[in-house]
This record gives C-alpha cells, sequence and structure tokens, in this order.
C-alpha cells in the first residue's frame, strides 16, 4: 500500500467526492481527511492509499496541482513519521585484560544488643 498526502481540499468537498476523483486514476484502498477535534470541519488535508507506487504516480500526475473550487489540490507521496531508526553499533576497541579478581569484602564487627522480653503472665482457664 502506498499512502499519499493530499493538501488543499475545499471544505465543501466530503470523503465521497475525493473517493471519486481519485478513483478515475487509481483503486482507492482507504481514505482518513483529517478533521478538527472541536467543530469535525476539515482542515484541509487527509491521507488516501492506493494499492501500488504505479496507481500512486498515475494520481500524482493526474490530480497534483488540479484546482478544484477554489483550491489547488497538492498530492504527494506521504513521508511516514517516526520511522524506526536504524542504528549503526559505534565499533570500539576494547582492551583485553586478565579479569581482576574480586576483593574480598571484610566482615564489619556489628554490636548486637540482645533484649530478652520476660514472659507476660495471664490467668488461664481451666477446662473440666
Amino acid at each position: 500500500m502506498i499512502k499519499l498526502f493530499v493538501a488543499g481540499i475545499p471544505d465543501n468537498l466530503q470523503e465521497i467526492g475525493l473517493i471519486e476523483l481519485f478513483s478515475l486514476h487509481a483503486l482507492v484502498s482507504s481514505i482518513r481527511l483529517v478533521t478538527d477535534k472541536h467543530t469535525g470541519k476539515c482542515l484541509g488535508y487527509g491521507f488516501i492509499e492506493v494499492p501500488d507506487l504505479a496507481a500512486a504516480n498515475k494520481a500524482i500526475d493526474a490530480l497534483n496541482g488540479l484546482k478544484v473550487g477554489t483550491r489547488k489540490l497538492e498530492v504527494k507521496i506521504a513521508e511516514e513519521r517516526n520511522k524506526p531508526v536504524v542504528k549503526r553499533p559505534q565499533e570500539r576497541q576494547v582492551k583485553r585484560t586478565a579479569p581482576v579478581p574480586p576483593t574480598p569484602v571484610q566482615a564489619k564487627p556489628v554490636a548486637e544488643e540482645v533484649v530478652v522480653k520476660e514472659k507476660s503472665k495471664r490467668p488461664r482457664l481451666k477446662s473440666s
């Protein structure tokens, strides 16, 4: 799937109109118009998915710069956000040395406090 970024969408153009416009040039797999959270009004851009690169290029060639109403459409392949960054491991030279034996930990004398508690003498009930 190739995701296209579409900008310059007129306010009065709804999803179905955009699908009709794009389906003349490519098979539309999905569409998502970006809307305002509070008003629900389209912000003038969205994303359309087409099945392959050939269809994407055909739609871009046909619709990029097309004047719809008072606006001009801008259609391009969407850039992926939050791509995983592949980090190359840094080459380090590690010096190999003989392992250092751990030093024994000396026990510190601990002052122990012995507390002897007296047993409490409670009267017991004798059962008969």
